[in-house]
């Protein structure tokens, strides 16, 4: 291991050969929050990241997200692998999660549940054969990322299915640059994207990019929703990409599933008038100076 235990105002670190190396730590992601909260208040989407810092170890990055318990979820990305086999990259954050995202990605995996238990007559299914993972870290290649939700196969112990959200802070350039990193993932077989667009006040449009792995090709369809729902008003998956072909019994002969479109763009409305009211709330208690509580 190339680093020693030297620290300096716990911003950076020296190495071995005594070259410094920055570190990660609450104050940067802090201070990248407030970056991508002002670009929020100025109606700015038009950047794919936000860098929190750059020459940084990836044990380092490890080492921090173990003990990580904030809201951000930032992403190592690997820009030089030295002699030594030490890995140096930036950290990167694209937007700043909320409960949009959560519901967006949690009414995709409800969706998902509920076509599965239908299919195999068997209310309990997906229950004991799938698991659902919150944000987990995984490593892809020398990266590191974190998903809006995933999906792992209990029989094979491995990711089947990503699901990644933008909106609001976000963009459609660094929504479709996450789903590219994922196709590193060695088991992943389903990414699945969901843009939600800035609301007007005629329109609440949405994208949905779903990319499938097809032996060793990536197969992309991109379906906008929102206000119309254009044909197909469904997206069918392939049971085989989330069980790895280990399918349970009670849906052999069963190829497919199909999403309801306008039940996910149901559910994020439902959740986004939610926030937008919230918002507004918390606009006016801050113009006749009520306290603000997080």
């Amino acid at each position: 291991m190339s680093i020693r235990s030297i620290e300096l105002s716990r911003l950076f670190i020296l190495t071995k050969d005594n070259t410094v190396v920055c570190m990660l730590n609450y104050q940067r992601l802090k201070a990248a929050s407030k970056i991508l909260e002002q670009n929020e208040a100025a109606n700015v989407h038009d950047y794919d990241e936000v860098i929190v810092v750059e020459n940084v170890d990836q044990k380092e990055y490890d080492r921090f997200m173990d003990g990580y318990e904030g809201h951000l979820r930032p992403a190592f990305v690997c820009t030089e692998i030295e002699d030594d086999g030490r890995i140096l990259g930036k950290v990167v954050i694209h937007e700043i999660p909320s409960r949009i995202h959560e519901a967006a990605a949690g009414a995709m995996f409800q969706l998902i549940s509920e076509a599965l238990n239908i299919a195999a007559a068997y209310h309990r299914l997906v229950s004991s054969t799938l698991r659902l993972m919150h944000s987990p870290t995984e490593a892809l290649g020398p990266n590191r990322r974190e998903p809006d939700l995933a999906i792992e196969c209990l029989a094979t112990h491995s990711l089947s299915l990503i699901v990644e959200v933008s909106w609001e802070n976000g963009s459609m350039a660094a929504l479709r640059r996450k789903l590219e990193v994922w196709k590193l993932h060695v088991s992943v077989r389903i990414i699945i994207g969901i843009m939600i667009h800035q609301p007007t006040e005629i329109s609440r449009r949405m994208r949905l990019i779903y990319v499938r792995r097809v032996d060793s090709i990536w197969n992309k369809v991109e379906i906008q929703f929102g206000d119309n729902i254009a044909n197909p008003a469904t997206l069918d998956l392939h049971i085989s990409d989330i069980y790895h072909e280990a399918i349970p019994s009670a849906l052999e002969g069963i190829n497919t599933i199909s999403i309801d479109l306008v039940e996910l763009r149901d559910a994020i409305l439902r959740q986004q008038s939610e926030w937008d009211l919230n918002k507004q709330i918390r606009t006016l208690d801050a113009a006749v100076g009520v306290p603000v509580v997080d």
